[in-house]
């Protein structure tokens, strides 16, 4: 928040949509800020691809979010789950 004279200057956070299927991406994204008063106010974000990142950007970069989304880690627990459900639990 910034105080110009009698003006608050709010600063939001820069938003953006996370794809995880890399087939569905546009290049920008339009979205639309409705305000309580009914003003639309359009906002553009380039969209974030998860498969652009490899393990290792997104512990460099702490976007520990994608981890569940990692395609190889998508992988490895597909054959988690089927070892998993083969199991006996007697």
């Amino acid at each position: 928040m910034e105080i110009k004279g009698t003006k608050v200057i709010l600063k939001l956070p820069e938003s953006s949509v996370i794809y995880l299927d890399p087939k569905s991406i546009n290049d920008k994204l339009e979205m639309v800020i409705r305000f309580p008063d009914g003003r639309e106010v359009p906002y553009y974000s380039k969209p974030v691809n998860v498969q652009q990142y490899s393990k290792d950007d997104i512990f460099n970069k702490k976007l520990l979010l994608f981890l569940p989304f990692y395609r190889s880690i998508l992988f490895d627990m597909k054959i988690i789950m089927k070892r998993f459900q083969t199991m006996s639990l007697a």
